[in-house]
């Protein structure tokens, strides 16, 4: 038996068999469906946690959702960037290594900022 703690999900769905999560009420569940049973009932629960943005809130979400869009499109450059210097140096295990390790915090990263922009998608539709 081996507890990983990670944000990564690619990594998360790979390597675990079994999934549990710290709730927000401070108990742990078990997640036969893995991370996207989390999401789901993460989802669930925020509807009722916060309340839809009116007014000037729903300007601001609209601008974040902005920002979070501008982000994921840098992020998914930065990706297709490392993919082609992973083709150009397959031959060199160091850079592989590096490349490879800049690869997985960028896909973390956007993983992170597509999860912001649900919540913020869901937030604006009233």
């Amino acid at each position: 038996t081996l507890i990983v703690v990670s944000h990564d999900r690619y990594f998360l769905e790979r390597v675990t068999t079994v999934t549990a999560s710290l709730m927000g009420d401070g108990t742990v569940a078990a997640l036969p469906g893995g991370v996207e049973e989390y999401l789901a009932k993460r989802r669930k629960a925020a509807p009722a946690a916060a309340p839809k943005a009116k007014g000037g809130d729903s300007r601001a979400a609209k601008k974040e959702l902005s920002r979070v869009e501008r982000e994921i499109a840098k992020l998914d450059q930065l990706e297709a960037g490392l993919h082609a210097q992973l083709a150009e140096q397959a031959a060199d295990f160091t850079a592989v290594a590096t490349l490879d390790e800049q690869l997985r915090a960028a896909q973390a990263e956007k993983a992170a900022l597509e999860d912001t922009w649900l919540e913020l998608y869901e937030q604006l539709e009233v």
